[in-house]
């Protein structure tokens, strides 16, 4: 509970405008958010990419925040944004190479990627399975399987009610069982 009362004075401190106690609080929330990140994207540049972002973007509207006590959730939520503005926006470019491939003509058979390297194959099984998830799935699955945060934080970081969030875990569990079974 001590932690939890730092962090949130923190928090009220950083909002009011000092700066010590904004770079304290960047310094905390960029070990922690890297972590979340990681779990979602498995990639450590897009990781570092998503959680510099997050930060950059938490530093400018710390003052909209409204309620201190939601900051970790508040936080999830911005990065989790980022992700999904990151996929959109990594998908438009992959369709835009595919049309201007498919114009130019047959591509050449290409080799396999990172996955061929990797000897564990339970874990490329896994991160094979949550790569097909959508951002949201990934996002709550990670929220309360990993950082163990309630419904009702989940609820807050994703912009749902609290049964929006339980219904969202649960379709997640099963869109991931149905990747697994594929396997």
């Amino acid at each position: 509970m001590d932690g939890q009362v730092d962090y949130i004075a923190l928090v009220e401190t950083a909002r009011r405008g000092d700066r010590e106690s904004l770079n304290k609080l960047a310094e905390i929330a960029r070990e922690r958010l890297r972590v979340y990140v990681y779990r979602l994207t498995l990639q450590e540049d897009l990781t570092q990419e998503i959680v510099q972002e997050s930060l950059l973007e938490m530093c400018r509207v710390l003052g909209k925040l409204k309620r201190t006590d939601r900051f970790w959730s508040w936080l999830y939520g911005i990065a989790t944004n980022k992700l999904r503005r990151h996929y959109r926006t990594e998908r438009a470019l992959q369709n835009a190479a595919a049309h201007e491939e498919r114009r130019r003509g047959p591509m050449k058979e290409r080799q396999g990627g990172l996955e061929n390297l990797v000897g564990q194959e339970l874990k490329q099984i896994i991160s094979g399975a949550m790569r097909k998830l959508r951002t949201r799935h990934k996002a709550v699955l990670v929220m309360r399987c990993y950082d163990e945060m309630s419904y009702a934080e989940i609820a807050e970081s994703m912009g749902c009610s609290e049964f929006s969030s339980r219904m969202l875990f649960m379709r997640a569990k099963r869109a991931l069982q149905k990747e697994l079974s594929r396997n």
